[in-house]
């Protein structure tokens, strides 16, 4: 096949293109309308994290480069859900690290997939603002790229919501939660004696089966006590008796080392919140002030201060830990660990406290939601991608439990249109695979015609109660064996003339030919929608000027080269060609370079090496340019008037001193919504 020189448009492939979101409105309505839709695009690199990003799994926490195919880890209902795959390790091309604002940091690449509520959706899921509108799926780089509002006072834009409570297993726990939790809170470090002045705490350790037996009178001439918990038992270690809880410590090593045992974090919902129930009654409070309703949690230990945070993130619980010195008479004492959350969930069982624990106008999204609320461009590292088998195709990550995605568009959109999916990899299956296998042995053994033995996947196609929706990827590289079995089952909804009842709609994803992909049946692709997902010139510029990552020389050249953004549609003997992920590395080399004086041979060489020797020499010219012009272009964004100097200029430099200029002010006039507000700078150009 001959080698074009063209640009990748979508009028070279004759299909509509779409934007993601105009994507998303089209699957979900080809979904509800029971059609075929295939979709057309370039190879990602992969959804990755950081491989030290930990990861809880019903056996405590395991870093993701730790993890094996196989392994079980929990998705954002707090379900198990199992590693169907572990993509190779790699060094990704762009990573950020994302700020949440409970502090919890997570590395990943710009690709990586997240469910982020914007400030719309928020608004609309409150009532107050446009209804239908919904979380939606969004890369890191989106989400960095829009992490503030479009207003006039920019609010934090993205947010996720929290996981609902991990479905850990049941544990045989030697001491019960709840005891534990107070003798971590109140408790004699060097003995199984709490000291209390609350009775319904007393009297809720003697209904789990704990005798209460006072060891002294008052302490410190208040209305605390101190009790020894348990009966006196035999002590394996002597001839005398130990005090039950004592023992039960001491086999736990946890006289003199307060801290929650691996066992303990890891056991059953009902377990855990019965734990945070004895933590909060003894050492936590609740504001019982109107309106704030906040709990908290306090402790000079910071092993349990973090523990006890991961115990309340793993309940669901949106929670945050502060540091802060303490001093007494004016000498310094240990640092105190505050542990600060709003929650309507039965964390007490004191009823005094309880009764401060109310619904109100705190509990909304900034309790139920994570926000992000910086992110920050971080050197590469090697990172890794994973898929996971949980119908949201979701899993959490880090110790504050943060739901992240592994697919696309597509499966979002069959979940959210309450449908099931059905994944299908076209890649791997041969024609018995798809058409099903002769049952010759049954049709002789009846006298019957043949009949055919279907793979599973047809089942809930032809048995369940709920609507499918079939997901056939890697359409591009089905076996051409497959495209008489694709044909019936796309246009007739059946296989072998057995009807496929439940078969709602068909979703044909593919790369394109010049990614590798072959063309499919053109008898299949008649029978669906057809679309090109692909970011558009002026999408990509818009997105340059938001971000501030690309270089302006290079936002100008491609405004006046919109053709370059991309390489050839057939790049059969080529290996460098322009793409939207070239540039954006090119930018990154440039201004680097800059900063560190390299000189304009190196840096043009090495934006030919990020986009290809043609597109290359032809930027080389623009880079020049720009650094000719640039105090020129300085004075212009500063708004300086320079019109003397600008009128001086050879017309082709004065073509590349605006678009330079244009491109340095792109993110300026994105926030401008009125002529009058047109700063001088753009005026003089």
């Amino acid at each position: 096949m001959p080698t074009q020189q063209s640009t990748m448009t979508s009028s070279d492939f004759n299909m509509e293109k779409l934007n993601t979101k105009d994507l998303s409105e089209h699957v979900n309505a080809t979904i509800r309308m029971g059609g075929n839709i295939a979709v057309f695009g370039r190879r990602g690199t992969g959804k990755m994290l950081d491989l030290e990003t930990e990861l809880p799994t019903p056996n405590g926490f395991v870093k993701l480069a730790d993890l094996r195919e196989g392994d079980e880890l929990f998705d954002e209902q707090g379900n198990v859900c199992t590693i169907t795959q572990l993509h190779p390790i790699t060094i990704s091309d762009e990573a950020y690290e994302l700020t949440f604002d409970d502090g919890t940091k997570i590395k990943a690449c710009a690709d990586h997939l997240w469910i982020t509520w914007d400030k719309k959706a928020r608004r609309s899921h409150k009532g107050a603002g446009q209804p239908g509108i919904y979380p939606a799926i969004r890369n890191t780089k989106e989400i960095v790229g829009s992490l503030k509002t479009d207003t006039n006072k920019p609010e934090t834009n993205h947010s996720i919501q929290n996981a609902l409570p991990v479905r850990y297993p049941s544990q045989d726990l030697p001491i019960d939660p709840y005891v534990l939790g107070c003798w971590l809170g109140d408790g004699n470090s060097k003995d199984g004696v709490i000291e209390c002045a609350d009775q319904p705490i007393l009297d809720e350790i003697k209904r789990i089966g704990y005798s209460i037996n006072l060891q002294s009178s008052s302490i410190d001439g208040g209305a605390s006590r101190a009790y020894r918990i348990g009966d006196r038992v035999d002590n394996p270690k002597s001839n005398g008796t130990i005090g039950l809880l004592k023992l039960q410590l001491r086999n736990l090593g946890l006289l003199n080392n307060k801290h929650i045992p691996d066992i303990y974090l890891h056991s059953s919902y009902e377990q855990r919140l019965s734990l945070l129930q004895g933590l909060l009654d003894t050492d936590g409070s609740c504001s019982s002030r109107e309106h704030e309703n906040q709990v908290e949690f306090c402790s000079v230990l910071p092993k349990l201060a973090y523990q006890t945070l991961e115990l309340a993130n793993s309940l669901g619980i949106k929670a945050r830990i502060h540091q802060n010195e303490s001093w007494l008479y004016d000498q310094r004492c240990q640092d105190r660990y505050r542990i600060t959350f709003i929650t309507i969930m039965p964390v007490f069982r004191l009823e005094r406290k309880l009764a401060n624990l109310k619904q109100t106008d705190a509990q909304s999204t900034r309790n139920t939601h994570r926000y992000i609320v910086d992110a920050r461009r971080v050197e590469s590292i090697p990172m890794r991608c994973i898929t996971v088998n949980s119908p949201s195709h979701l899993y959490l990550i880090t110790k504050s439990f943060i739901p992240t995605h592994n697919t696309e568009i597509a499966k979002y959109e069959i979940k959210r249109a309450e449908y099931q999916e059905v994944y299908i990899n076209l890649s791997v299956l041969e024609r018995v695979d798809m058409g099903g296998y002769p049952n010759i042995m049954a049709a002789a053994q009846q006298k019957k015609f043949v009949d055919f033995l279907l793979p599973q996947f047809y089942q809930p196609m032809m048995e369940g109660k709920r609507g499918v929706v079939a997901l056939l990827d890697e359409v591009d590289k089905a076996d051409q064996s497959l495209w008489a079995p694709l044909l019936e089952f796309t246009q007739f909804k059946s296989i072998n003339g057995n009807k496929l009842p439940n078969l709602q709609a068909v979703i044909m994803t593919g790369n394109l030919i010049s990614e590798g992909g072959a063309r499919p049946s053109l008898p299949l692709l008649d029978r669906s929608e057809k679309y090109l997902v692909e970011a558009d010139v002026q999408s990509w510029l818009d997105w340059a000027g938001r971000s501030g990552r690309i270089h302006p020389a290079i936002s100008a050249y491609i405004s006046d080269h919109p053709k370059d953004l991309f390489g050839a549609i057939d790049p059969e003997e080529r290996y460098a060609d322009p793409s939207p992920r070239g540039w954006d590395r090119a930018s990154q080399i440039l201004f680097r370079g800059e900063e560190l004086g390299w000189n304009s041979y190196m840096l043009n060489k090495k934006v030919s090496g990020c986009v290809g020797k043609d597109a290359g020499i032809k930027y080389s010219n623009y880079y020049e340019h720009y650094m000719e012009l640039l105090p020129m272009v300085e004075n212009i964004y500063l708004g300086k008037n320079v019109n003397d100097q600008y009128m001086k200029l050879e017309p082709s430099k004065k073509i590349v001193a605006c678009m330079i200029t244009c491109a340095r002010l792109a993110a300026q006039l994105d926030q401008i919504t009125e002529a009058k507000d047109l700063p001088p700078s753009i005026k003089h150009v």
